[in-house]
């Protein structure tokens, strides 16, 4: 007991807490007692364990992702992924104030299509969207996106037919007005590492039967990254 104490103390110095510390000198003692294949099973099964844990209370809090891709809170001069992406892409397009659109590309001449993978429908979808079916909600989307981008995408929301849609929640713009960024957002997501995109399809049965719709009529779509459905390129131009 006294030595496990004294290891146990060893290793709190030593990694000062950190999880990726504290895994190298655990690897390294269950290497010592059991091999390298005993040491590398018990220490992946270790950080399984610890990994469920963990997301089972925040998987849905975080997108299932470690990385949002955008933060209001910024440190230094250093740019959350989506917000890098979205100036990088307003930079070569030469727009300023609104994103650039799918229609902008269009007037162009050029064609640009992306995958992504509808997790929830198991099956790949290409963006611009073929139908407008798709509803997003405000707060989702300024936890993953600039304020700007999301600004536009109220803007330019679909009305709604039928059924009003409760508050905070828009459909997504029709046709070619989407941003490219959201296009480019829901293809790159990565499982774990990236967060997933949550959009919303209407509940069939609730639809046909109430003029005012809640939250709880709207199923979730979480949308992750095309290469999941396809390893050939997640975009494309023609």
């Amino acid at each position: 007991m006294a030595i496990g104490a004294a290891v146990a103390w060893l290793i709190a110095v030593l990694t000062n807490g950190s999880l990726l510390g504290t895994g190298l000198i655990l690897l390294i003692l269950l290497t010592a007692k059991c091999g390298i294949v005993g040491g590398l099973a018990t220490l992946a099964i270790g950080i399984y364990k610890y990994l469920r844990e963990r997301m089972n209370g925040l998987a849905e809090q975080s997108f299932y992702g470690i990385c949002m891709g955008h933060s209001d809170e910024r440190e230094g001069a250093t740019l959350p992924l989506t917000d890098w992406l979205h100036g990088k892409i307003q930079h070569l397009s030469g727009k300023t104030g609104e994103p650039l659109t799918f229609a902008d590309l269009e007037r162009k001449d050029i064609d640009l299509k992306m995958v992504t993978t509808n997790l929830s429908h198991e099956q790949p979808y290409i963006v611009p969207f073929e139908y407008d079916t798709f509803i997003f909600n405000e707060g989702d989307m300024r936890r993953l996106f600039p304020a700007d981008v999301v600004d536009h995408m109220i803007a330019h929301a679909l009305q709604p037919s039928g059924a009003m849609l409760p508050s905070g929640f828009h459909r997504l713009p029709g046709g070619k007005s989407l941003p490219v960024v959201v296009a480019a957002r829901l293809s790159l997501s990565f499982p774990l590492l990236v967060s997933a995109v949550r959009f919303y399809t209407v509940n069939a049965a609730s639809f046909a039967y109430l003029d005012k719709l809640t939250a709880a009529d709207l199923q979730p779509n979480w949308f992750s990254d095309g290469g999941l459905c396809s390893n050939f390129s997640d975009s494309f131009l023609r």
